[in-house]
């Protein structure tokens, strides 16, 4: 779906179709936000959502009864609650539009900020110099998350790549295998 011209849904799946036919799919890695993103960013702020405005309006027709709360108290409670789904749409929209596409010649970086600001980045896979796993707590270890740098020799200090940083990766040990299996079957 194309709500806005920086805000194409579509613009992953157009990517890893034209990508898969120029180098076959075996030779394509994604990398994408993990499950746990979405329960720990989005589905949570949801949840509170939800609750805040229950709560509230429950509170409310406690303290000055159902005419009252049902008149006014609805549109008193929902500005609270708003503010709960506006944090969710925004982590959804990066757990579903941030990503990297790795092929054997280049790695597509696609950041959206936003509904109108999205940075694609292009980088030569020849300047990957190395790739690194972090897991940083239990939580993580324990949905088996982490985080992926991947650090660039040779860019510029005004281009902003010189590591990459991708987190809450499921299974980084084998994302990163995969990514090195690519980089390296054509380039050495």
């Amino acid at each position: 779906m194309k709500i806005f011209s920086s805000f194409d849904t579509q613009l992953k799946s157009k990517y890893i179709h034209d990508l898969s036919e120029t180098y076959g799919q075996e030779n394509i890695v994604t990398i994408t936000r993990s499950n746990f993103y979405f329960l720990k960013k989005v589905a949570i702020h949801i949840v509170f959502g939800l609750m805040s405005y229950v709560i509230s309006l429950g509170g409310m027709i406690a303290m000055v009864g159902i005419q009252a709360t049902l008149s006014y108290g609805i549109w008193i409670a929902l500005p609270f609650s708003i503010i709960f789904f506006l944090i969710a749409a925004e982590n959804y929209i990066d757990y579903s539009m941030n990503y990297a596409i790795f092929t054997p010649h280049e790695a597509i970086l696609v950041e959206q900020i936003g509904f109108f600001k999205r940075n694609i980045r292009s980088l030569d896979v020849k300047h990957i110099k190395s790739i690194t796993i972090l897991k940083s707590n239990r939580i993580f270890s324990l949905f088996d998350d982490g985080l992926l740098s991947i650090l660039n020799e040779g860019s510029h200090a005004s281009d902003n790549m010189g590591e990459i940083v991708f987190k809450y990766v499921h299974r980084p040990e084998e994302k990163k295998a995969e990514i090195q299996r690519i980089i390296t079957r054509d380039n050495h």
